[in-house]
C-alpha cells in the first residue's frame, strides 16, 4: 500500500511539472514570436493614386500564419485616429535566411506587399497595420511613419531643374543597426536658382542646415564623393568636407543661391527622439525654390536607401518593445 502511495506522489509530482514545462514553453513561444513589424519611415512621390508599400515582419518561422495571403481576411492602416483599407499587392516573401537570433531562438524576416490607394498628399505617423485573419484571430503590425506626396503634373514642369537624386550617407553603428546621417542630393540647373527648402515629407525628420553644405562644378564635387567614400565616420567626413569650398546654408534655415550648372548638397538629417529606431528606408524630397519665372517646386523621385536583412539581438530587443508599447497583440 505504501508502494502505491509513494507512486501515486511521484505521478502526481511528474504531472505538475509537465503542466509547467508546458505553460513556461507556451508563454515563451508567444511571447518572443508574436510577429512584430522592422518600423521604418517612408517618403513616397508619385503621380500615381496606388502606392506599394513592401512591410517587413520578424517571426518564429514556425509560426506560419502571416505567410499565407489564404489566410488573411482584411486589412486596415492605423494612423491619428484614421483607418484606411488596403490589400496585398502580390506573393508574400519568407527570406529562407535567419534575419537574427533572440534568446537562443531564430528569427525569420517576411515581407507583406501592401497596396496603399491615395487621392491626395498625406502622411501617417505612427502607422499601424491591422490584419483579420480568417481564423478570427488580430494580428497588429507597426510599420513606422509613412508620407505620400502625391506630384502635382503642373510641377517638375520647369526647365531650371533638368536632373536632382538622391543617395544616402550612413553608416552602422556598435550594433550593426544601418543609421542614416545624411542626404547627398545632387543638381543639374540650367539656370540659377535660389532654394529655400527641402522637404522629406515627414514628421520628425528635418534638415540641419546649419551643417548643410554645397558644393559646385565638376572638380569639388568630384572631391567632396572622394571623400564620401574614403573616410569612415560621418563627423570626420563632414569635418574633412570642409577642407574643400563649399557653400553654407545660414543657421536657421535653407537659403541658397545656386548658379547654373552641377552641384552637390550634403544635407544632415535632423529627428526628433522618437525616430531612433524609425530610420528612414525610402524617400524622396520636394524643393521649394525660386527661378525665373516666380516660386516653384520639384519633386525628387522616391529612393530606396538601404536594406538590412540581418538584426542583432538588441535590435530585436527594441523593435520588441516597440511593438508591445504601441500595439494591442
Amino acid at each position: 500500500m505504501k508502494i502505491y502511495k509513494n507512486l501515486a506522489f511521484i505521478l502526481s509530482v511528474v504531472g505538475i511539472v509537465f503542466v509547467m514545462v508546458y505553460f513556461i514553453a507556451s508563454t515563451f513561444q508567444h511571447e518572443y514570436f508574436q510577429p512584430f513589424g522592422v518600423v521604418r519611415g517612408y517618403s513616397f512621390t508619385s503621380a500615381s493614386e496606388k502606392t506599394r508599400l513592401g512591410i517587413s515582419v520578424l517571426a518564429d518561422k514556425n509560426n506560419g500564419k502571416l505567410t499565407q495571403k489564404e489566410n488573411f481576411a482584411e486589412m486596415v492602416l492605423i494612423a491619428g485616429g484614421e483607418r484606411y483599407a488596403v490589400e496585398l499587392d502580390g506573393e508574400i516573401q519568407v527570406l529562407p535566411e535567419m534575419a537574427g537570433v533572440y534568446q537562443g531562438r531564430a528569427v525569420y524576416e517576411l515581407f507583406l506587399p501592401i497596396a496603399v490607394y491615395t487621392s491626395a498628399g498625406m502622411e501617417m505617423p505612427d502607422a499601424i497595420l491591422e490584419i483579420q485573419l480568417k481564423s478570427g484571430e488580430t494580428v497588429q503590425i507597426c510599420v513606422g511613419d509613412i508620407s505620400f506626396q502625391l506630384v502635382n503634373f503642373e510641377e517638375n514642369s520647369y526647365d531650371e531643374i533638368r536632373f536632382a537624386g538622391i543617395s544616402p550617407i550612413g553608416s552602422s553603428d556598435e550594433q550593426d543597426r544601418y543609421v542614416l546621417h545624411a542626404i547627398a542630393l545632387e543638381l543639374e540647373l540650367q539656370e540659377d536658382i535660389r532654394l529655400s527648402a527641402i522637404d522629406f515629407g515627414l514628421t520628425g525628420y528635418g534638415v540641419n542646415s546649419e551643417e548643410l553644405l554645397s558644393f559646385f562644378g565638376d572638380d569639388r564635387i568630384r572631391a567632396a564623393k572622394k571623400e564620401l567614400e574614403e573616410t569612415e565616420t560621418f563627423f570626420e567626413t563632414h569635418k574633412n568636407l570642409k577642407n574643400i569650398e563649399y557653400q553654407a546654408a545660414p543657421e536657421s534655415a535653407v537659403d541658397l543661391v545656386l548658379e547654373k550648372g552641377r552641384h552637390l548638397l550634403i544635407v544632415p538629417i535632423s529627428r526628433t527622439e522618437k525616430t531612433r529606431i524609425q530610420e528612414i528606408l525610402l524617400t524622396g524630397a520636394r524643393l521649394q525654390y525660386t527661378g525665373k519665372p516666380g516660386e516653384n517646386t520639384f519633386t525628387v523621385d522616391a529612393k530606396l536607401l538601404f536594406q538590412e536583412g540581418a538584426y542583432s539581438e538588441t535590435m530585436i530587443k527594441e523593435m520588441m518593445g516597440y511593438a508591445e508599447t504601441n500595439t494591442n497583440n
